[in-house]
């Protein structure tokens, strides 16, 4: 068994994904005085060494959901999670790249 994952906040209630809509961001920005407010998507290729594996496999067990679901698993679970975690990392692999796609929102607004 995992941890339980943390009840994911309301419209308007700060949280991992509050921001992840644009108007709600041009919404933010208007009501602290901004104008001129442009908020555009930006989507990137993240491209890493394949060694970068492991370390990321670590990594994800003290951040985000993959920490709040391990919070209270036993070792066995912790380990069990941890290998499905590296295979899809390895799953997206290709001629010795690790590729990961990212994506943001770019905001500027005159104060």
């Amino acid at each position: 068994m995992t941890g339980e994952l943390p009840p994911m906040p309301g419209p308007g209630e700060a949280g991992p994904f509050s921001l992840a809509e644009p108007g709600r961001i041009e919404e933010l920005l208007g009501q602290a005085g901004f104008s001129d407010i442009d908020v555009q998507p930006v989507a990137k290729m993240i491209v890493l060494p394949v060694e970068d594996v492991a370390s990321l496999t670590q990594l994800s067990q003290h951040v985000g959901p993959v920490r709040e679901a391990l919070r209270e698993a036993d070792g066995e679970t912790r380990q069990r999670v941890l290998a499905g975690v590296r295979e899809a990392l390895e799953a997206k692999v290709t001629d010795g790249e690790l590729r990961l796609s990212a994506a943001a929102f770019v905001a500027r607004a005159r104060a």
